[in-house]
């Protein structure tokens, strides 16, 4: 038996939100590392 219509959307609304969120959460973590880098190799050497 198919589950209603409602239940599917659902579940499908919500497994995609998960992608997004860890695609968002990846792309966070690879500005952050690589803005973290650039902050490193640009300190003045004092």
């Amino acid at each position: 038996m198919m589950p209603p219509r409602k239940a599917m959307t659902n579940n499908h609304l919500q497994s995609r939100l998960k992608k997004n969120t860890y695609m968002n959460n990846l792309h966070n973590g690879l500005n952050a590392s690589r803005n973290g880098i650039l902050k490193y190799f640009r300190r003045p050497n004092t």
